[in-house]
């Protein structure tokens, strides 16, 4: 492995086909001398900044894109092969060696990006790679499940991620990126935004929160009328005003045109990364996950608030 710090604008050829070149063309060369035999594995080890990316060093994550793109023409001639993205290992490995020429705010804010790995976690995710890069039947091959385009998908995508952190919705995600979790706000993270229930029984019946809940709400208003609602019923009006309000917006909806209850989002132009950003609000406003491609699947603005009652119902029943 071999790393250079320092801004794409700034990084010149040589450094680039430095890193890239004992990752990707020894990968290539090896991957030329197995050829196609029938080997019980083949993985290789990229990390987890080909999928989160990291200022500073753009030539070894694409060293690593560009390895897990050989992994997948290797799938796709349907022999052994997958990826194990590995996270910030601790007691070995080239941070370990490298800790001292790290200063204290580049150590937190390498923290603060990714989970810490031991070598027992390490070896789980070497274990988990042999079994995700068995090679998928050829075309030819007699297969005991139907194939399906999603299948095809899933065989020629074996990555495996490690040290993805979860963030709390209850933090601000401005001050998550602020700590050097540049990718907090990104909505195509949003699976590993951990939903945090928003309202806290006060001693008052029906879905009511206390002051320092609405303290913290304040700023969203369909939060901060739920904190206010007493009945079940009121709860469900200011969840559809808001769902609504959100719809609308991310539309473009004329204000003449209606959003009716019975409809359904993907009948009113709503696509994947419509429904992405949906999710997302649905998670921060009510504490309630409803996952993209159930919205996508044909369920209707009243299905959605009758899911998001229910689920602040059981919040406070919990409690």
């Amino acid at each position: 492995m071999l790393m250079r710090e320092s801004l794409f604008a700034q990084t010149t050829a040589a450094e680039v086909h430095a890193v890239l070149g004992p990752k990707v063309q020894g990968l290539r060369h090896l991957d030329d001398l197995v050829g196609d035999q029938p080997l019980q594995f083949f993985i290789a080890f990229s990390s987890v900044l080909a999928t989160l990316g990291h200022l500073g060093q753009s030539a070894y994550t694409a060293a690593n894109v560009a390895s897990e793109a050989l992994i997948t023409r290797r799938r796709r001639r349907h022999v052994a092969g997958s990826v194990i993205q590995i996270s910030r290992m601790t007691d070995v490995g080239y941070v370990k060696r490298q800790r001292g020429q790290y200063s204290a705010q580049e150590m937190a804010r390498l923290e603060a990006y990714c989970l810490p790995m031991g070598e027992r976690a390490l070896h789980a995710l070497f274990a988990e790679g042999i079994c995700a890069g068995q090679p998928s039947p050829s075309p030819g091959a007699p297969s005991s499940s139907p194939s399906s385009p999603d299948a095809l998908v899933e065989s020629e995508s074996a990555i495996i991620t490690a040290g993805i952190p979860r963030i709390a919705l209850t933090d601000d995600p401005e001050g998550a990126a602020q700590r050097g979790v540049t990718w907090a706000t990104n909505v195509r993270f949003s699976h590993y935004w951990q939903p945090q229930p928003r309202l806290r029984r006060s001693g008052q019946r029906g879905l009511p929160g206390g002051e320092k809940e609405a303290r913290t709400t304040a700023a969203s208003s369909t939060r901060a009328r739920l904190t206010q609602a007493k009945l079940r019923a009121d709860a469900r009006t200011i969840i559809l005003e808001g769902l609504v309000a959100k719809v609308r917006s991310s539309l473009h909806l004329p204000a003449d045109q209606p959003v009716l209850e019975p409809t359904a989002l993907v009948d009113l132009g709503v696509d994947s990364l419509i429904a992405v950003d949906i999710r997302a609000w649905i998670m921060a406003e009510l504490g309630v996950d409803v996952p993209v491609l159930k919205l996508l699947a044909g369920i209707t603005v009243q299905e959605i608030v009758a899911e998001a009652v229910a689920g602040l119902a059981a919040v406070v029943e919990a409690e």
